[in-house]
């Protein structure tokens, strides 16, 4: 029996046209349609894996539903033959009539499981659009169909067919048994497929394992592998999910979740698996956090979505949030809608909602693992706390957990934000430069930490918190931040010009303050404002920005009035600016020359500043020389 190359299709009714218009019937290029949908439609080959077995498992489900309850411990077995490049799917379901592979398995788009899911209502059968038999003509150089009926179990039918353009339809003998069956001994059905030579290795068993491991986990029928032929023992593949088992106690139970999210980490030993808290019946499954620390930016979501009990969509990342880049999902809705190739999901009304719920009860979950399991909680929040912090700004009830416990980076290590504020009289200071400058030597010299603000989170954290408790967010090395750290001071034109001709040769800014500790002389900024600014008007950051975003930042720096880059803070209450000052003559110069060059190295430059550290430290060599020499002669 042989289908034609090119089908036409007959309307049932046409609007009504002009006398004068010619109807023609749409051709169809079946050829190109096969190819299509057959090589496009799918993702990857693997796809005839999972397709076939839910073949099989809607076929023990269709024999069941009609009455017919097939043998005793029903399955799907799935059966590699590496040596042949041959993989079969056996199943003991309700076989398939002469008619039925006509209308069904040879009919483009027509499945039997959409029309038992119409008349019997039963959402554990799983196709949907009589296109998934498709993929066998992808990897299979030749498909083979042998099937007997529930309805004429008398008779075993052979479907044979290469490209899909066409087939054969022959009645067999019954089974004479041996390593390659020419019937099922029983009712049902086994497909086999001789792999083409680009598909060899989906006849490797420890591929064909990984695949249904996935794929068909969640299944109730049994689904048993058979590595090395039907002859020889198999291993079932599918398991019962925690969420639909019993526990002895809750050990066993957290044991059991986090055996099962392994089977979907492949990079990650999860921590600690929770199962979803909802009260949507219909809406199972359970979300784990990852053993391996993470980076803020890092996004290692991994979700996994089950309808009718079979994998549809593993990449769907945003049903997670976006700041769970740490954590695992596995869940079961049969309300989503797959797309046609059942590997992706319908973004409908019901995709939201379910997305809606999951973050709830992953917050909820969270909470509950901070209250109930201190422990567990210590260590996922050590694994995770640069990405906790990102949640904790995304969710007001994540923040009131995390806002206690988790800790920011600082110039004197992780501290939590109780000990932080304690040590910074309420105020939080941070720092948005290069860390271990001269404003954070001040900070330790003062017994004040600072935040690493360009830490991922840190600085929102920070002022999120400010926001909620009050308090001042101080940024080091703005000019905002450094006229709430330095009380300034007038001086006369003589000392200004002084200290200006000491501390600031190239241009800086001389700003006369006081602060504690009275042993630093001084302290030498730059103005990241500025920096930003003059980088961004530089006339290279057309080269290296693209226009949008370049215009975007400068419409920001137009508000930053121009001065100098670098500003350099001289304390009054330091005794050796005193002595600078008491100072004449050659000591004065070489205390001028000891305190600057003391002050340019304990500081770190930005692209603006134009110290060169070994000229520094050769005026500091020279000043100390010169010093000596002068007391020498002095005495």
């Amino acid at each position: 029996m042989r289908s034609p190359a090119v089908v036409t299709i007959a309307a049932a009714a046409e609007p009504a046209m002009s006398s004068s218009a010619e109807l023609h019937n749409t051709q169809v290029d079946l050829s190109g349609l096969l190819q299509v949908m057959g090589k496009n439609l799918y993702s990857s080959p693997a796809v005839v894996l999972r397709e076939l077995v839910q073949n099989a498992h809607d076929s023990i489900v269709r024999r069941r539903l009609e009455g017919d309850d097939p043998v005793e411990r029903a399955a799907v077995k799935v059966v590699c033959r590496p040596d042949d490049h041959i993989i079969e799917i056996h199943d003991d379901g309700a076989g398939l009539t002469k008619d039925e592979i006509i209308s069904y398995l040879a009919t483009l788009g027509v499945g039997m499981t959409r029309k038992l899911r119409e008349a019997h209502d039963k959402t554990e059968l799983i196709g949907m659009f009589g296109l998934g038999f498709l993929t066998a003509y992808v990897v299979a150089q030749r498909t083979e169909v042998l099937t007997r009926s529930m309805n004429a179990p008398d008779t075993v039918w052979r479907f044979t067919s290469n490209t899909g353009m066409n087939y054969a339809l022959s009645e067999v003998g019954d089974d004479k048994g041996g390593p390659r069956q020419v019937g099922p001994r029983q009712v049902g059905t086994i497909v086999r497929l001789t792999l083409k030579p680009e598909f060899h290795d989906l006849a490797d068993p420890d591929l064909v394992q990984g695949i249904l491991a996935r794929t068909c986990c969640l299944l109730t029928l049994p689904i048993w592998l058979h590595p090395d032929g039907l002859d020889h023992v198999g291993h079932r593949i599918n398991t019962t999910p925690p969420w639909r088992e019993t526990f002895r106690n809750p050990a066993e139970g957290k044991r059991a979740r986090v055996a099962f999210a392994q089977r979907f980490e492949t990079s990650f030993e999860p921590i600690v698996a929770v199962p979803l808290d909802v009260d949507d019946e219909g809406l199972r499954g359970m979300w784990w956090v990852q053993g391996s620390g993470s980076y803020g930016t890092s996004d290692n979501r991994n979700v996994s979505v089950f309808v009718r009990r079979m994998l549809t969509d593993d990449d769907a990342r945003d049903m997670l949030p976006r700041w769970a880049g740490f954590l695992g999902l596995v869940i079961v809705d049969d309300e989503l809608t797959p797309t046609a190739s059942r590997e992706d999901l319908q973004r409908d009304a019901r995709y939201m909602h379910v997305r809606d719920v999951v973050h709830d009860s992953i917050v909820k979950g969270l909470v509950q693992l901070s209250h109930d399991e201190p422990e567990l909680w210590r260590r996922v929040l050590r694994r995770h706390k640069e990405a906790l912090l990102g949640a904790a700004i995304e969710d007001d009830d994540l923040f009131e957990v995390l806002s206690a416990e988790l800790q920011l980076p600082t110039s004197d290590g992780d501290l939590t934000m109780q000990s932080l504020r304690k040590r910074s009289g309420g105020n939080i200071y941070v720092q948005l430069g290069v860390s271990g400058g001269a404003e954070e030597m001040l900070f330790r010299a003062r017994g004040v930490p600072v935040v690493d603000g360009q830490r991922f989170g840190a600085y929102a954290f920070c002022r999120a918190h400010i926001d909620r408790f009050g308090g001042e967010l101080i940024t080091l090395g703005t000019e905002a931040g450094n006229r709430s750290l330095f009380s300034n001071v007038d001086v006369d034109d003589a000392t200004h010009d002084l200290l200006r001709h000491v501390f600031c040769p190239r241009g800086e800014e001389l700003r006369c303050v006081r602060f504690s500790p009275t042993s630093l002389p001084a302290v030498r900024v730059v103005d990241r404002e500025q920096q930003l600014k003059r980088k961004l008007e530089a006339d290279d950051a057309d080269k290296r920005m693209g226009n949008a975003v370049l215009k975007l930042a400068r419409s920001f720096t137009k508000t930053i009035d121009d001065g100098a880059p670098v500003h350099v803070y001289v304390n009054l209450d330091s005794d050796a600016v005193q002595a600078l000052l008491d100072a004449s003559g050659p000591m004065q110069a070489h205390l001028g020359v000891l305190l600057r060059t003391v002050t340019e190295l304990i500081a770190v430059r930005g692209a603006d500043d134009e110290v060169v550290v070994a000229d520094v430290l050769r005026e500091f060599s020279n000043a100390v020389v010169d010093h000596a020499s002068s007391s020498t002669m002095g005495e």
